[in-house]
């Protein structure tokens, strides 16, 4: 049934501007809806533990494990603890500016958005994510029980490698289900699909599991396990650009 949902509600997209008229009458207040999403997915201040797994038309890679740290969302710091050929890389973020120390070098090398830190379909996008609320405008066009489908628009246009989100998702438990990430000419890039919703230590119900496939290479896809997800005050000091060498003290 969940599928059929979802093919519905792909099969019925209209365009943005019709959706903000009739947007009020799928009885969705989306503003709302992205805060109550935010909120799910993310502690405003904690620090995670992740596993991911990247499949390609070779067979699976290496797992990656990291611990992260996370600040309202513009600030984050993460520290790789395996495997051993990635150990001890470490980034800050801050805003758009990322920055990646990798173990034995002194200096740091600088990343973005369309990077990723771990390599696989998860980009630093996915990885480290703008609060949905703060950085998208969002229109709901349709509705199927309690699955609603949303199209974000980034308020900053051209600050992300896409130009635009469709996203199905659950209204009740305010968490995702499908997210499709669109680039110039409507190009799919990558679609993320939510999976295994259960209660974390934060107090929250989230997505355990979260797959990204390759929208231009099938054969190319990622899963991220969440582990444990806390609640732990950072300070700004704590994930200041300063600290990128002392990371793994941070988030012992």
């Amino acid at each position: 049934m969940r599928i059929l949902w979802l093919a519905v509600l792909f099969a019925g997209l209209v365009q943005p501007g019709a959706a903000q008229a009739q947007q009020q009458d799928f009885d969705v207040d989306v503003v709302d809806l992205l805060k109550r999403i935010d909120a799910n997915l993310f502690p405003a201040s904690g620090q995670l533990f992740i596993r991911i797994h990247n499949e390609t038309p070779r067979g699976p890679g290496v797992e990656t494990s990291l611990y992260a740290a996370r600040d309202g969302g513009e600030r984050w710091a993460a520290l790789i603890a395996a495997p051993a050929s990635l150990k001890g890389r470490t980034l800050m973020r801050q805003g758009d500016e990322m920055r990646v120390r990798l173990p034995g070098e002194l200096g740091y090398r600088h990343q973005g958005w369309v990077d990723s830190f771990v390599g696989g379909s998860f980009g630093n996008v996915d990885l480290f994510p703008e609060p949905w609320s703060d950085a998208f405008d969002a229109v709901v066009q349709g509705r199927a029980g309690p699955l609603a489908n949303l199209v974000l628009t980034p308020k900053d246009a051209g600050r992300f490698p896409f130009k635009r989100l469709t996203a199905v998702v659950d209204v009740k438990l305010a968490v995702p289900i499908e997210v499709r990430q669109f680039g110039s000419g409507n190009r799919l890039i990558k679609i993320l699909h939510y999976k295994d919703p259960v209660p974390f230590p934060y107090g929250h119900t989230r997505p355990r599991v979260v797959e990204a496939i390759n929208g231009l290479n099938t054969g190319y896809s990622s899963i991220m396990e969440y582990g444990d997800i806390v609640d732990r005050a950072f300070t700004e000091a704590d994930l200041a650009f300063e600290n990128l060498p002392r990371v793994g003290v941070l988030l012992k």
